[in-house]
């Protein structure tokens, strides 16, 4: 019984080792996801309906790119050209000083973009003059752009050239388009208190004779926005940055050109140097205040509690100086894009003590000009040139026991002078006061709301997100925000909204307005 038994057991053993099967010890390929076998379609992954879309997905974004930056290549040349003309127009003016106000911004940025590529290659430790020779070329980054557009267009690699292009372009706006709206806010503000007063009829005449110095204000108002846009949002979501984003910097943008107008314009040398000066040490203290590496930022760690450095990257001396000297004009590198010279640390301290220094100067810098600089008059002159339609009617006169009556038809009246009617009106030093608060006050309040939800959202993105069901297997994977973040950010959002709207209304009033006197002939 038990030879039956251990003849059974040697049988099953030899049935077990002739049906067993070889171990294949080959090294797993690491492209076994992505690869697909010899036979054609793969056996990994099947194809979907999405899978089949990308190439014309991918078709789609190659021409958008190249339609992007070809707008922008043609942005660079109208900016050029228009201010071309305006010192074609200006170099036999009396004042020679406007010509070189704008000569010298238009060839700043062929002179500091390509040295500010050659440093840069300096830092990587390789010495490169490629990039800064396709930089000297006007109007700077041109070149970049249509080298994009080629790219785009070839189906190329065209990520560094992009970044290339972004710097280059916020470089460009920050010493060329900025400094000339300031050019031009101090040509209409001046031409405006030539007669002592705040004449509407002068701001008409410079208007319509110099056509192309609003087109060109235009022209860089919105390079400036488009580039700092480019700069600052790029890792940011759609909604984000299209709905916080772009009115947060135009906010900016509008109330820091209106600050640097009348503190160019109205002010001595010394004080212009001296807001300069202190606005420079707010953005410097700002870069500084953003990382936890910094002095500034374990003072700040002490003081108000923060997370750790362990994951945070020290940012180099170079761009920390340009993005100190970028910070006077306008908050940039707060949104943690390593790639494009941004800060490594906390971007919400960078914007929050920007934004408190630049209002705090810049409101200061209101106020005084209208207590000390702008004149208390205003003044306006409108032609005569009225028309009254008069019904028929009835006269009767009774007098001395005798009556006169007069049936008068109807009849249409013309009244017309040959110089038009002028009309001023002065304010107290009292009411100067008043408004050298109140303006300052409702600027700063139009920028608030745009600053505070940048803070709030500043690494959120906003989007539909699906409910979690009870039999969900990765519940964790959802991630969302805090009561108090989400209420916060409903609560400025309608504030924002609010805001936007007057600003925008104001903001295309105002440019309506100026495009239609350009083209109607001053009184």
């Amino acid at each position: 019984m038990a030879s039956k038994t251990k003849e059974a057991m040697l049988r099953d053993d030899d049935i077990d080792v002739e049906k067993s099967k070889p171990v294949d010890r080959s090294p797993l390929d690491p492209d076994w996801l992505t690869k697909k076998p010899a036979g054609g379609k793969g056996d990994y992954w099947p194809e979907t309906d999405s899978a089949k879309k990308r190439p014309w997905e991918a078709e789609k974004r190659a021409w958008g790119s190249a339609f992007g930056h070809f707008v922008y290549a043609c942005l660079l040349i109208g900016e050029i050209g228009l201010w071309s003309q305006v010192m074609h127009l200006w170099r036999f003016s009396p004042n020679a000083s406007g010509f070189f106000n704008i000569c010298i911004p238009v060839l700043l940025p062929s002179l500091v973009l390509p040295a500010l590529s050659v440093c840069h290659s300096l830092t990587r430790g390789r010495l490169s003059v490629k990039e800064g020779i396709l930089l000297i070329l006007p109007p700077s980054p041109l070149v970049l752009h249509l080298v994009l557009v080629y790219r785009s267009l070839a189906r190329r690699e065209r990520e560094r050239w992009s970044r290339s292009a972004r710097v280059a372009g916020i470089v460009q706006a920050c010493v060329m388009s900025f400094p000339l709206l300031i050019t031009s806010f101090k040509t209409y503000l001046l031409a405006m208190f030539a007669n002592n007063s705040v004449d509407t009829g002068l701001f008409h005449r410079q208007l319509y004779e110099n056509k192309f110095l609003f087109a060109g204000t235009v022209v860089s108002f919105l390079n400036i926005v488009i580039a700092s846009y480019r700069y600052n949002e790029r890792l940011t979501g759609r909604s984000v940055a299209v709905l916080v984003g772009l009115p947060f910097l135009v906010s900016n943008i509008l109330f820091r050109i209106i600050g640097f107008g009348l503190l160019f314009s109205l002010f001595e040398d010394v004080w212009i140097a001296l807001c300069l000066a202190i606005m420079f040490g707010m953005s410097a203290l700002s870069v500084q205040l953003s990382s936890n590496l910094t002095i500034c930022g374990r003072m700040f760690r002490l003081l108000f509690g923060d997370d750790d450095a362990s994951t945070e990257k020290r940012s180099s001396i170079f761009s920390s100086i340009l993005l100190s000297i970028g910070g006077v004009i306008l908050p940039v590198g707060y949104t943690r894009d390593l790639k494009l010279g941004h800060v490594s640390g906390r971007g919400w301290r960078l914007i929050l003590a920007n934004a408190v220094g630049s209002l705090a100067i810049l409101s200061t810098v209101i106020s005084q000009s209208i207590v000390q600089h702008i004149p208390n008059s205003f003044s306006g002159q409108s032609l005569v040139d009225m028309i009254l339609d008069m019904a028929a009617m009835e006269v009767t006169i009774k007098t001395g026991g005798k009556e006169l009556t007069m049936d008068i038809p109807k009849t249409q009246i013309n009244i017309m002078a040959e110089s038009p009617a002028r009309a001023s009106f002065t304010v107290s030093h009292h009411d100067d006061i008043i408004l050298s608060y109140l303006l300052p006050a409702v600027l700063a309040t139009l920028c608030l709301p745009f600053t505070v939800l940048r803070i709030i959202l500043l690494g959120w993105d906003c989007r539909l997100e699906r409910r979690i069901e009870e039999d969900d297997i990765y519940p964790e994977r959802r991630r969302t925000a805090s009561s108090g973040r989400s209420c916060c950010a409903v609560l400025w959002s309608v504030w924002s909204l609010m805001s936007f709207t007057s600003l925008f209304s104001m903001l295309v009033g105002s440019l309506v307005v100026c495009a239609i006197l350009t083209h109607v002939q001053p009184l």
